[in-house]
């Protein structure tokens, strides 16, 4: 007998609407990015336009616009077009200047050279246009190598990988579907693309190997169950503790020595290639001698509404008219004030989270002293604008300042803080100093384990377990002691 019941539940859920989206997507944009996006935006929407600064905006301002009942919003698209032309000419508020890269030397100024080191990311998309793969899986391999480290390595985990790729595809994907395509691009070349860590990243490359290569089983049960004991030498007898003969072992030491902890380092696939860093912000002492932070850009061009199009539609109106062309002309400029009000909201967003960001770095960005940085995580930022965590990471994320003392990438200034026992807060910068001169400074014929380390590092005041002396160490590419021996 069947039998019905009600039950009830509760859950959380976050909807986002298609201006919201489109919204979040418009502040992760650099500022070539968005140079590309207005271009492609004037291109489609004869509502906007390019102005050169030096014309006169009184000439281009087109009839005072009149009220009507037949706006598809509450407010007409006169009316939105007038504040929008209001607040253009309003010193306090954002001007939608497009920088002119190629033409303005000021701009060229803060360019910096640098060694493009990522022709790794290319090979790895020609690779998968030779695989046989359904578009949906297109889309999130492409994703994942974009998502890569310059090393090589994939620091997200599939579950932020998911969202990342859903939010910015605008569309629902599954972890399975992100897993089933990590592996398609793990087995791609170079080995070991994409791995999440080192283990996993020797594993990778040692499963490339024929079953019949000497050593790779005994290679493989080392990397996956006795990595971190074998790599510190703890143990005089791996061939007894692994139950094989000596000459297994020392042809799985070969294969593992052989291998690379960075694959894309290894691979000879980067060519030196010259790449403009265009910062987005920039941080400056005025005449004053106080530092003051604020979005650089370029004051010679101006997007705004085309006043042509803003006539054509208050004559129409004027008429009486309806029609398509009326309809065209006010969906066109809908969207485009549309359009320029998501630049004056990432501009204020931007303002806002530079100035932050300068008050609590005030030290390091007086002096350019990567110790001075103080702990900062994406949290403080976003309690002190009033913003959501996400936004910070968005207008953050792939932007740099341009500085008195260089090029900074704002990623690298937010680091998670260790205290040390006497209760001060440090962070990751002044930790990997310290193990760096202590390596510098060892005999080179007995060096330090990464316990010797850690005992040296706690009678100097800081509380580090062995492990992450070891993970501080591999980010300096400094080898392990039994290979500094070596």
């Amino acid at each position: 007998m069947l039998r019905q019941k009600l039950n009830t539940s509760t859950r959380q859920s976050l909807n986002l609407s298609a201006q919201q989206i489109q919204l979040m997507n418009f502040f992760q944009l650099n500022s070539i990015e968005l140079d590309q996006k207005i271009l492609d935006e004037i291109s489609d929407n004869p509502a906007l336009m390019l102005e050169k600064q030096e014309e006169s905006l009184t000439e281009l301002q087109g009839p005072e616009p009149e009220s009507a009942n037949d706006s598809q919003n509450d407010m007409e698209p006169g009316d939105r077009i007038e504040m929008i032309e209001n607040y253009l000419q309003d010193d306090n508020t954002a001007d939608f200047h497009i920088p002119q890269h190629t033409e303005s030397p000021e701009i060229q100024d803060y360019s910096q050279q640098i060694s493009e080191k990522d022709d790794f990311r290319k090979l790895l998309t020609s690779q998968l246009g030779l695989l046989r793969l359904t578009e949906k899986e297109k889309v999130i391999c492409n994703f994942i190598i974009e998502s890569l480290s310059d090393d090589g390595y994939l620091r997200t985990s599939i579950e932020e990988l998911c969202d990342d790729i859903s939010f910015s595809q605008q569309t629902l994907f599954s972890e399975e579907e992100c897993e089933e395509a990590l592996e398609i691009v793990r087995s791609l070349e170079p080995a070991g693309i994409a791995a999440s860590d080192l283990q996993s990243c020797l594993t990778l490359q040692l499963e490339c190997f024929s079953f019949q290569t000497p050593g790779i089983q005994t290679a493989l049960i080392i990397v996956e169950k006795y990595l971190e004991e074998w790599a510190n030498g703890k143990n005089d007898n791996w061939p007894g503790k692994l139950g094989v003969e000596e000459s297994e072992y020392l042809a799985a030491v070969s294969l593992i020595k052989h291998l690379n902890p960075f694959p894309v380092g290894k691979a000879d696939i980067s060519e030196n290639k010259n790449q403009n860093i265009i910062p987005d912000y920039i941080i400056e002492t005025n005449e004053a001698g106080v530092l003051t932070a604020d979005i650089l850009k370029n004051d010679k061009q101006i997007l705004r509404i085309n006043p042509e199009m803003q006539s054509k539609l208050e004559q129409l109106k004027a008429e009486k008219v309806r029609s398509k062309e009326n309809q065209y002309i006010s969906s066109k400029l809908d969207a485009a004030l549309w359009f320029l009000e998501m630049i004056h909201q990432r501009e204020d967003t931007m303002r806002r989270t530079i100035n932050a960001i300068l008050q609590h770095q005030m030290d390091y960005f007086s002096t350019g002293d990567k110790n001075q940085i103080k702990p900062m995580i994406l949290k403080d930022i976003a309690t002190e604008t009033k913003l959501d965590i996400s936004t910070i990471s968005r207008v953050t994320s792939g932007k740099f300042a341009a500085t008195d003392f260089g090029i900074v990438g704002l990623k690298n200034i937010f680091q998670k803080g260790i205290s040390k026992k006497n209760g001060d807060i440090v962070n990751v910068q002044e930790i990997r100093s310290v193990i760096a001169a202590i390596i510098e400074a060892e005999d080179p014929d007995n060096p330090l384990s990464d316990n010797d380390i850690m005992n040296m590092l706690h009678s100097k005041g800081y509380k580090l377990a062995r492990r992450t002396v070891s993970k501080y160490r591999s980010s300096l590419n400094l080898a392990s002691a039994k290979d500094r021996q070596l």
